[in-house]
């Protein structure tokens, strides 16, 4: 199993931080489930397990399409720029932080170490899966791919070598 996650929509990916990405994901849905039903996306319920099960279970590809149009893609977009910025608040998220917050079926946030985690490449991520979506996600160096989520914040991968990640 490895610690990264492709995520993508239409031609355009990047790779993930898995713990990373599930800590964004896992907030989206606490600010989706927080808001009153009658400011709750209309599309939330077609979508809720799905991002439920995006943000617990590694090693598979993430497409955010999720059968959106481009109007509540645009919505979903809002959602985790506002979830970035929760996460970055934190400052840091710790491994019983994690294991306390059960996002589908008991299964918790994916947490990687012992160690307190800082949060502000989780929010460069959440704010990186919003721009992939509107379409202004900055293209990478040639023959490299972005790899957002690790502690060191952005890099790039080298599309040539196999990811050991």
């Amino acid at each position: 199993m490895s610690r990264t996650k492709s995520v993508g929509l239409r031609d355009v990916w990047m790779w993930a931080y898995d713990a990373s990405l599930s800590l964004v994901l896992a907030q989206t849905v606490r600010l989706a489930e927080e808001s009153s039903p009658d400011r709750r996306p209309a599309w939330w319920t077609r979508v809720e397990r799905k991002l439920r099960e995006q943000t617990v279970v590694p090693d598979v590809y993430f497409d955010l399409d999720l059968g959106l149009n481009d109007i509540e893609r645009e919505q979903l977009a809002q959602l985790f720029d506002q979830a970035a910025e929760v996460v970055r608040a934190r400052g840091v998220f710790t491994a019983d932080e994690a294991a306390g917050w059960p996002v589908l079926d008991g299964i918790p946030v994916i947490f990687r170490g012992e160690e307190p985690q800082q949060t502000a490449p989780a929010a460069e991520l959440g704010h990186a899966l919003a721009q992939l979506i509107r379409g202004v996600l900055p293209p990478p160096p040639a023959g490299t791919v972005w790899y957002y989520g690790p502690a060191s914040g952005r890099t790039t991968l080298d599309l040539a070598q196999p990811r050991t990640q």
